[in-house]
């Protein structure tokens, strides 16, 4: 019995190991520039229990791009990505914007996950942040139970 219970643990984590595994290949489609520096890069490997409010698999990078991008720049960035993404404003900082703001961001969804990539202008004359974002796409409040 034990040997069975041990079986199946080491399936369902070679189950989940290779799901995270897939997130994370489609999270390598999307041409990051070399010149952006990584500033945080987490990933939440699939689990037999996910919840809504802690999504697995989930990828979340964040780069600092080194300088302001154009909208150009960001649809450079996702046109190998394999999905078909929405871009939306124009990439540049509103002159009356005060603080941390999002000037541009580009989403899109493959019928498995959710991509989102958010420039994000800290302030003004500041290097703009790129976060891109992956999330199994799902309307169940726990879906790891699919």
């Amino acid at each position: 019995m034990l040997v069975t219970a041990a079986a199946g643990v080491i399936f369902m984590r070679s189950a989940e190991d290779k799901v995270t595994a897939d997130v994370v290949s489609r999270t390598e489609r999307f041409s990051i520039p070399a010149d952006w520096k990584l500033e945080d890069n987490v990933a939440r490997r699939e689990m037999f229990l996910c919840f809504d409010t802690n999504p697995c698999p989930s990828i979340y990078r964040r780069w600092n791009t080194g300088n302001e991008i154009t909208a150009d720049d960001l649809k450079a960035v996702v046109s190998k990505a394999g999905v078909e993404m929405k871009t939306d404003g124009t990439c540049w900082r509103r002159s009356n914007d005060i603080g941390v703001a999002t000037v541009c961001s580009s989403s899109g969804n493959d019928g498995e996950y959710d991509y989102l990539i958010n420039v994000i202008s800290p302030g003004k004359n500041e290097s703009d942040l790129a976060i891109l974002t992956v999330n199994i796409s799902s309307q169940w409040i726990i879906h790891g139970l699919l």
